[in-house]
């Protein structure tokens, strides 16, 4: 990735969970989070996807990978992988840069990330002069 000169970096993620995904946006300081776009009588609303994606000019997407699951049912997993399908070829239309990663994977980037932005903060408020 090349960073713009003058411009912080916007990255995106999306959750593409069926009910309770979700598309979040971040550059500096600045995060937008939204649900994942969906119409009231079932699938995923792409053109509202679209919308959204294209609010701000994005240098990176991450989409959490989806699969089958042990136990759900068979109309379960085709909503979830047509609206996985449509993401895919949302984010592939509007030709923006990604990646798709295990849902454990960004989990674990994400703990490390957390541990570092608490002992820095920590290390911070701790002071030695009494």
């Amino acid at each position: 990735m090349r960073q713009k000169m003058g411009r912080d970096r916007t990255y995106c993620g999306i959750d593409p969970g069926y009910k309770t995904g979700g598309v979040a946006l971040l550059c500096g300081d600045w995060c937008q989070v939204y649900d994942l776009p969906t119409f009231a009588e079932g699938g995923l609303n792409a053109h509202e996807l679209k919308d959204i994606l294209q609010s701000t000019q994005i240098d990176f997407l991450i989409i959490e990978k989806q699969s089958a699951r042990p136990k759900q049912g068979v109309s379960s997993s085709f909503k979830i992988g047509m609206g996985y399908g449509q993401i895919l070829s949302t984010v592939g239309v509007l030709n923006i840069k990604h990646q798709i990663v295990t849902p454990a994977s960004w989990k674990k980037a994400f703990m490390k990330v957390i541990i570092q932005i608490v002992s820095y903060k920590w290390s911070r408020s701790v002071s030695f002069n009494h």
